[in-house]
């Protein structure tokens, strides 16, 4: 409910978030569903990785937009993004694992924001890795890392651990009601820091 929160804000006022929590936290879980049900809602998702470059970054936005993009160079992929972003109505775009891009495609970031800004909401969602990386990155000058931060609203937004009550939820969900498996699955999660993947 709080992922949702911040993904429809975005939406809705063209804001950008950068949020942050412990890995199972559920922020993919979130993030996939939402975009999911909201497919048609001019919701596009992309999950990051190490290998993506600024053509393959740019290609799966825009297929996500539903249009072929083999073969295009970058400056033409950009170009094609902005005309489809443009056309619709409260688009946001939520990056998981943005921490795992490489600094020249993270740092493209920039240019997004600045093409699209007020246009298109923005949502970062990462480990704790992304606020060390560009606090890091502000205190040794690091090109471009100013920039970022105050993009995504000059703060990281930390998640809650999921709590006793929310794991009980959840094992109901799926079965599981006897309470004292419960409060082990409870307590189990807490030695593992919330991560949900235990569950």
């Amino acid at each position: 409910l709080t992922l949702t929160l911040y993904f429809e804000t975005a939406k809705e006022a063209g804001a950008s978030f950068a949020i942050v929590g412990e890995s199972g936290w559920g922020k993919t879980y979130a993030a996939k569903w939402y975009a999911a049900v909201n497919r048609k809602n001019n919701v596009l998702y992309l999950e990051c990785a190490e290998y993506l470059t600024k053509n393959m970054f740019l290609s799966r936005l825009l297929s996500q937009c539903g249009k072929n993009s083999a073969g295009m160079p970058n400056g033409e992929l950009m170009e094609a993004l902005m005309r489809e972003i443009r056309k619709m109505d409260n688009p946001v775009i939520i990056l998981d694992e943005v921490d795992k891009l490489q600094d020249s495609v993270l740092k493209f970031f920039i240019t997004l924001y600045n093409e699209l800004n007020k246009i298109c909401g923005f949502v970062w969602l990462s480990t704790y890795a992304i606020e060390k990386r560009v606090v890091s990155g502000i205190n040794l000058n690091k090109v471009g890392y100013r920039e970022l931060f105050s993009r995504i609203g000059a703060q990281f937004i930390t998640l809650n651990m999921p709590n006793r009550d929310e794991v009980s939820e959840i094992c109901v969900v799926n079965g599981i009601t006897e309470p004292d498996r419960i409060a082990q699955v409870v307590n189990e999660v807490k030695d593992l820091k919330g991560d949900l993947r235990r569950v």
